[in-house]
């Protein structure tokens, strides 16, 4: 398995070049030829991470999702608005093996859009 390159200390980690596990490496200070190499799956890593930052979502009326750390400061990680996240995944798209996800997020959308109108019509006419 190739891994991705990340200069030698007594402890370094990276991704593998799949993207998939975590490649933890023990050795010497200088030293290319690590005494132990850890693969560990990065899905697993990922859920422990995000649970100890204390992470938290938070969705606001006009679209915009806002990443919060739950450690008192207020401060945000990171924001996207609702069309900005769908560009993104339009991006990646692969038109080859993606066809059924994007079928699965047109109606996620269609769906969304509907309960939008739906809450906007119980609204009195001056706030439409």
């Amino acid at each position: 398995m190739k891994t991705t390159a990340a200069p030698m200390s007594p402890f370094a980690i990276g991704l593998s070049a799949d993207a998939e596990r975590y490649v933890v490496s023990c050795g010497e200070a200088g030293s290319d030829a690590p005494f132990v190499r850890l693969f560990i799956p990065r899905d697993l890593v990922d859920a422990v991470a995000f649970q100890a930052g204390g992470l938290a979502l938070e969705t606001a009326a006009n679209g915009v999702v806002t990443v919060f750390a739950n450690h008192g400061d207020g401060r945000s990680l990171a924001q996207a608005s609702i069309d900005g996240l769908i560009s993104g995944a339009l991006e990646v798209l692969d038109r080859d093996d993606d066809y059924v996800d994007l079928g699965v997020l047109e109606e996620k959308l269609q769906r969304s859009l509907e309960a939008v109108r739906i809450v906007r019509e119980g609204l009195p006419q001056h706030k439409r």
